[in-house]
């Protein structure tokens, strides 16, 4: 008898645990979390020091943070020129600014500085990104791509990315 007792009150300190730890786990998938502990918030006067003025007369502060994971190399262009919702366009960052992202602004560079350079000799920013495209493959990720400019421009660039100077 003493055997069954035993297993009994095994079994139902088994269920308690249980039971806390399914509350545990209640808690944790509810609590809301700040998802990027180090990302600049609107708020901080250093992180955006231009205020833009909207329509509505109402100031906007605009904060120097890149898109995670551009889809295009288009997407990424227009984060160099224009910015995002919210966001300073990367070619109005400061050094400090630029530092805080460094190794994303560094994987980038080559890619803008192609496209400037482009730009500057009379192509448009969206032919620009579809000789970028036709040179390595449209098939590639921007990581990829980003990456093979960076190694091409060690060796001069891609020969079908060359700039005719007039």
């Amino acid at each position: 008898m003493k055997l069954s007792y035993s297993l009994q009150e095994e079994m139902t300190s088994m269920n308690n645990y249980c039971r806390e730890l399914i509350e545990i786990k209640f808690r944790i998938a509810n609590t809301p979390f700040r998802q990027n502990v180090n990302a600049p918030v609107a708020e901080d006067i250093n992180v955006a020091p231009n205020l833009n003025v909207d329509e509505g007369n109402q100031e906007q502060r605009l904060v120097a943070t890149l898109t995670k994971t551009p889809r295009t190399l288009h997407a990424l262009w227009q984060e160099y020129e224009i910015g995002g919702p919210g966001r300073k366009p990367v070619k109005d960052w400061t050094a400090q600014e630029r530092g805080r992202h460094k190794h994303s602004v560094y994987k980038r560079k080559f890619f803008w500085n192609k496209v400037s350079e482009m730009v500057r000799a009379g192509i448009e920013a969206n032919d620009a990104c579809e000789r970028i495209y036709a040179a390595y493959g449209h098939n590639q990720s921007v990581t990829k791509l980003l990456d093979a400019l960076k190694r091409d421009s060690r060796t001069g660039g891609h020969p079908n990315l060359h700039i005719q100077q007039i």
